[in-house]
């Protein structure tokens, strides 16, 4: 028999460089909580040079052992709320599969263009929290939905309470399909936002709705055949033992310390994601960029009208610019108080006006509309559906929300975006 020693040694090689990627994931995941497993697909696309379809499956699998041991973990320090991961895992559990599909469907560039993007935002958002609390600026939070009895230490549940959490699983077991991160990132947020557990227990409760999710996906993607386990075996093996490593560390190293640095190598992972989805990617795509449509001068002139209109209406009234808050408040005669009517009226007819003084003095832009009316008439109503659920649209959330760094903002601009991109592209090439 001959033996190619070269190819065993590229193996051996490619498996240990594997396993230390896995321990450097669970070592996180130990450290930070199930946000940690972020980092897992973005170290497997630049280590091992694969996509996020394929990086995607391997890192739930790891993903999985580690939280489900940090959950034991939490189990027996009586850390975990098992109602509520429960809840959120179940719910997740229900939409990952749609998140697999679309990961299959969806071009690898945009895929990882999207994940750069939000762990970009991810790792600002806990670098601005930080900051705030390393300056003592304490933001005022109304009372959480989901409040902890301390005499029988549980929590009260509530429908306030259960719609946020269910709502908070859902999101993160869509992106966990779509991306393989797990949704940790979304979870241990959604648990300081909307409850007020220590921070012991919100770690705890997030894995333990991490190993719902990531389980369950996991068990999707072997039974569809999309995990290599050549290399997922030695990963899940090192993110196991880096886990139990780094819930050992926790308890000996200062814990804001350890976020600052994991929110800083969060963003320069971004940016280096950015940079090789935009520079090494677009040749890829053979896209062809319209240079006659763009107008970075009367975009940036539009957009400082719109910043100005959104201060002048704050300044005057001390009411947040929000298009869908006042028509739906001309619409409620009974509820919206006297004295709103006037400037309501006036700014939505100075919306619609705009466009005719614009045309007296420039060429107004061609529209098309390529499409029936029924199909405008249906989507007009999920507009006005998903405005009135999420309390605000573009305006109220993308412009005033994110301007005044609202976190629920930023989750309602990332979630009807997001939406948009995946409804956009299943119409019109999917179909």
């Amino acid at each position: 028999y001959i033996v190619n020693m070269d190819y065993l040694q590229v193996i051996n090689y490619l498996q240990l460089i594997t396993l230390l990627l896995g321990a450097a994931v669970g070592l996180l995941m130990g450290l930070t909580g199930a946000g940690g497993g972020i980092l897992s697909v973005p170290l497997l696309i630049f280590a091992l040079d694969l996509q996020i379809y394929q990086a995607g499956p391997i890192a739930l699998a790891a993903v999985a052992l580690s939280a489900s041991i940090g959950a034991v973990m939490g189990l027996r320090a009586h850390t975990l709320r098992h109602k509520a991961a429960l809840l959120m895992g179940l719910f997740g559990l229900m939409f990952s599969p749609i998140g697999l599909w679309l990961s299959h469907q969806i071009p690898n560039t945009p895929l990882q263009l999207g994940f750069g993007l939000v762990l970009l935002l991810v790792s600002s958002h806990r670098i601005l929290q930080i900051y705030h609390a390393h300056k003592g600026i304490i933001p005022i939070r109304s009372a959480p939905p989901c409040q902890l009895n301390q005499s029988i230490s549980r929590l009260i549940w509530t429908v306030p309470c259960a719609r946020a959490l269910i709502g908070s699983g859902a999101s993160a077991g869509l992106l966990s399909g779509l991306l393989g991160v797990g949704g940790g990132f979304i979870i241990v947020p959604a648990l300081k936002k909307y409850t007020d557990l220590p921070m012991t227990s919100i770690v705890a409760t997030s894995l333990g709705v991490l190993t719902i999710v990531s389980v369950g996906s996991t068990l999707l993607a072997s039974m569809a055949n999309t995990i290599p386990w050549a290399i997922a075996t030695p990963f899940i093996f090192g993110s196991g033992l880096g886990l139990i490593m780094g819930r050992h560390l926790s308890k000996k190293w200062e814990s804001a310390r350890i976020e600052l640095l994991f929110a800083v190598f969060s963003m320069l992972v971004s940016f280096s994601l950015l940079y090789k989805s935009i520079f090494h990617g677009i040749d890829t795509m053979n896209i062809i960029i319209a240079w006659a449509q763009f107008t970075p001068i009367a975009s940036l002139i539009g957009g400082v009208l719109i910043g100005l209109s959104a201060v002048i209406l704050i300044a005057t009234r001390g009411r947040i610019l929000g298009i869908s808050g006042m028509i739906g408040g001309l619409m409620q005669f009974n509820n919206t108080p006297k004295g709103h009517y006037s400037w309501r009226i006036a700014f939505i007819l100075g919306v619609m006006s705009a466009s005719f003084f614009y045309q007296l003095w420039m060429t107004a832009p061609e529209s098309r509309i390529d499409t029936d009316y029924i199909p405008l008439v249906f989507a007009g109503l999920l507009v006005g559906f998903g405005t009135r659920m999420g309390s605000g649209c573009t305006s109220g959330h993308a412009v005033c929300g994110l301007s005044r760094l609202s976190t629920r903002s930023l989750i309602a601009t990332l979630s009807f975006m997001a939406s948009g991109f995946i409804v956009a592209y299943v119409y019109y090439h999917l179909r």
